[in-house]
């Protein structure tokens, strides 16, 4: 079972329940496996466990940014209607990037300048006088 493991990076514990649910072993034999399988320690740690990194989800991500791409749904959309927990847990358990559901930068507007008044420049800072607001 550990080389039907390293081929197909399927768990003994589910190769051994697959087995018996496909009746290609007896019920008794799978139950002496199980026994084997927690004899060897393997229910606490499989072997190769150590060496293979968890596959990441890429479905639902992908699915997610098809969604958004295509104007099906905003990303404001999918979180108040679609999931019932925080954006940070959808892009932790989607692999999306963090911040992905970040609201969109809202777009510039550009105002007129009052009568007298000079247009300030891309990336001058603007002093406001102190007010009570602070």
């Amino acid at each position: 079972m550990v080389g039907a493991k390293e081929r197909w990076r399927v768990s003994i514990k589910a190769q051994i329940r697959r087995l018996a649910d496909l009746d290609i072993i007896p019920d008794d034999y799978a139950i002496h496996l199980y026994k084997l399988y927690s004899a060897k320690g393997w229910s606490r740690e499989e072997p190769f466990d150590r060496l293979w990194e968890p596959a990441s989800p890429r479905l639902l991500r992908d699915s997610l940014q098809v969604i958004v791409a295509g104007g099906v749904r905003s990303k404001t959309d999918l979180l108040a209607l679609e999931f019932a927990i925080s954006a940070g847990d959808v892009e932790n358990l989607a692999s999306l990037p963090p911040g992905w559901f970040a609201r969109d930068p809202a777009p510039v507007v550009t105002l007129k300048p009052r009568n007298g008044e000079t247009r300030v420049q891309a990336g001058e800072v603007v002093q406001f006088p102190s007010s009570k607001f602070r």
